[in-house]
């Protein structure tokens, strides 16, 4: 919906619950979405590898010692970085470049993002019956 309403996307889902819209439906939907959307930059990153291979082919054993790290530990960076406000894209290249499973990336990107839209639709779930009786109070008019 952001091409076509250019408006951040956890913005709307702040709002989302303010029209009515149940925010336990609005943070699975909504995060089920940004978590498929993520795959476009893992696929950047799986073409880019062949780049960065010859870029860095006098170094091999630092990009396999990475390569080892990252699929190790990748499924929980993912997770962790996929809630925080960390420009998300940057973790799919690195795991297309990494060439990690694009099974385990859809599913940790699909659990975070889920927990991250949750969070966003219940503070606005919360706190906007609060800002409209602020907005409403006639001493703010």
């Amino acid at each position: 919906s952001t091409i076509i309403i250019p408006m951040p996307l956890y913005v709307l889902i702040f709002f989302a619950t303010g029209l009515g819209l149940d925010p336990l439906l609005v943070g699975i939907v909504s995060g089920a979405g940004s978590g498929i959307g993520e795959i476009t930059g893992y696929f950047v990153g799986l073409g880019g590898s062949k780049v960065i291979g010859k870029k860095f082919k006098h170094m091999p054993e630092k990009i396999e010692a990475f390569h080892k790290y990252f699929n190790k530990y990748g499924f929980f960076a993912i997770l962790i970085f996929g809630v925080l406000p960390f420009p998300f894209d940057i973790i799919g290249l690195i795991a297309g470049a990494n060439n990690f499973g694009i099974k385990k990336f859809l599913l940790a990107s699909i659990i975070s993002k889920i927990i991250k839209t949750l969070i966003i639709s219940y503070a606005g779930y919360l706190v906007l019956p609060y800002l409209e009786l602020y907005l409403a109070h006639p001493l703010t008019q």
